[in-house]
């Protein structure tokens, strides 16, 4: 057996490739004596191909008739026929040239990490392999750890919903479009009413229950083409392509309803279970004030914060219209405002 530090590496599997079915046994049998579990594959390629799909850590190719240059169309040949990353390369050979094995090392020909000679030890040929399997085993890790990290760059924690990145990412995409087709492009961004007063007094458990109950709901009543998404602590966004206003405010109104369906325990056992309601503004491309990329996103937020101001659990749209008296007395915003209040269906009050 090798040193106890290779124990750590648990299974290498060796694939041996090329040179004489006699040289191929001898060879697997003196790697498995180390600890390998060794397979061998014959040139042909239905051979090189069953190898290679058994899936080995890392591969031997042992010199072919001719030196070096059919062991890499064989190597070559082979690597079309994975999908993924090709395992590692050794080499053991003799009568190859200095300049072909420098030539090869340098540009990784076929996948080739390393090259020995015939002559070279067991136990040395077996720690180099070790190495080229601890190195391929690391840059998965690192591969997985990259993709999931990029993950984590793009999604909530804890509702599992695309987060603020992801969704400036997807706006701009979905913005060119809207730009490029005369389409529409709504924005809706959502704000839990008293949440913070009411996460505190009931406790981070019962706030954490709350924001993955919303999720689960809004994603119940989007389209796939939709994007929801975690705006930000207690604020959830969705962005609608190809919607108009009117088709936005009627999804609005539709989460709004269902957010008030949403109960979670207090986190104190004397509490009874504790409703939320939702407050929602609207915006929509290409209407006026919502022009550009970054007004879809302003007008939505003035929207928001004026169903805030005007007593929340309600959908505000930011519409088109001129300066107006509100039916109390109230002057709208210089790009106008509609209002769907708690309880009135679709009815609207400009």
């Amino acid at each position: 057996m090798l040193p106890d530090e290779t124990e750590a590496l648990v299974a290498v599997k060796v694939l041996v490739i090329g040179g004489e079915p006699s040289r191929l046994k001898d060879l697997s049998r003196r790697l498995t004596a180390l600890g390998f579990l060794c397979d061998t594959a014959s040139t042909s390629p239905t051979g090189l191909r069953g190898g290679l799909l058994r899936s080995p850590d890392v591969i031997i190719a042992l010199e072919v008739a001719g030196g070096w240059q059919p062991a890499r169309q064989l190597l070559q040949m082979g690597a079309s026929q994975l999908r993924g990353e090709a395992p590692p390369v050794l080499v053991v050979s003799e009568g190859v040239t200095s300049t072909e094995r420098a030539d090869a090392m340098a540009s990784q020909t076929a996948g080739v990490m390393d090259w020995v000679d015939v002559s070279t030890a067991d136990r040395e040929i077996g720690a180099r392999l070790m190495h080229l399997a601890r190195w391929r085993r690391l840059a998965a890790d690192n591969e997985d750890l990259r993709r999931r990290c990029a993950g984590l760059e793009t999604v909530d924690h804890l509702t599992g919903l695309p987060n603020h990145r992801a969704l400036q990412e997807f706006l701009a995409t979905e913005f060119r479009r809207a730009e490029r087709y005369g389409s529409p492009l709504s924005l809706i961004i959502f704000d839990i009413d008293r949440f913070r007063s009411l996460n505190e007094t009931h406790g981070h458990q019962w706030g954490d229950a709350i924001l993955l109950g919303l999720a689960r709901g809004i994603r119940l009543l989007v389209r796939e083409v939709d994007m929801a998404a975690r705006y930000g602590g207690e604020e959830f966004a969705l962005l609608l392509p190809e919607t108009d206003q009117a088709s936005a405010l009627m999804v609005a109104s539709r989460v709004r309803a269902m957010a008030e369906g949403i109960t979670a325990a207090s986190t104190f056992p004397s509490e009874s279970p504790i409703r939320i309601t939702l407050s929602a503004g609207v915006a929509t491309y290409p209407d006026e004030g919502a022009a550009t990329r970054g007004l879809l996103l302003s007008s939505a937020e003035a929207a928001l914060k004026r169903a805030k101001d005007e007593g929340r659990n309600r959908v505000v749209a930011h519409t088109a219209a001129r300066a107006q008296q509100t039916p109390s007395g109230e002057q709208a915003s210089a790009t106008g405002i509609a209002r769907l209040e708690p309880g009135t269906g679709t009815g609207w009050s400009g």
